[in-house]
């Protein structure tokens, strides 16, 4: 391959990453000069969609196991995990995790990936309680806003861009 090939290349290759991360701004790309501040921010990009996907999944979580168990401590959930179990059994992380493995995969699958999850503050917790007998909030939990989707913009007017394939500008290689 000779030096123009891999130029051409490397720009096509780029120009489809911005495609599927940044779509609105594709129509910006007219050279390699304007491609390289987009492709330096795909990293960041893509971490950050990420940890969106990791609070999505947590957020699904917690709300089922609130909406199952209404009466559940928040503050003892988000502590830490706990050593026994409510009849004084040592509880072992890695079995425990083991044996809710296939659960969290079925959870993961229900997390809408068009969906940015936006990082929120964890509620203040009550000054006169412990963690062992602090009750969560039942309102003010901190998440009254509406996590933003694709079609909606941030504080700063970009559109978040979805991560799903199917809506992707950018057909897959052969």
């Amino acid at each position: 391959m000779e030096c123009g090939e891999i130029v051409s290349g490397l720009y096509t290759a780029g120009r489809d990453v911005v495609a599927n991360i940044f779509p609105k701004q594709l129509p910006q790309v007219t050279n390699t000069s304007n491609l390289l501040p987009l492709l330096q921010n795909c990293v960041l990009e893509v971490v950050e969609r990420l940890r969106s996907a990791a609070r999505g999944g947590a957020k699904l979580a917690i709300g089922l196991v609130r909406g199952h168990y209404p009466e559940v401590n928040m503050w003892r959930v988000i502590k830490c995990f706990p050593a026994k179990d409510r009849d004084g059994n040592e509880l072992v992380k890695e079995k425990v995790y083991a044996s809710v493995s296939g659960f969290a995969s079925a959870i993961a699958e229900m997390v809408d990936l068009s969906i940015f999850f936006s990082k929120k503050p964890v509620p203040p917790r009550p000054d006169d309680v412990s963690d062992d007998e602090a009750e969560a909030p039942t309102t003010g939990n901190g998440d009254e806003s509406e996590d933003v989707n694709e079609e909606e913009e941030d504080e700063e007017g970009e559109s978040e861009a979805t991560l799903d394939p199917s809506k992707s500008p950018v057909s897959s290689p052969p």
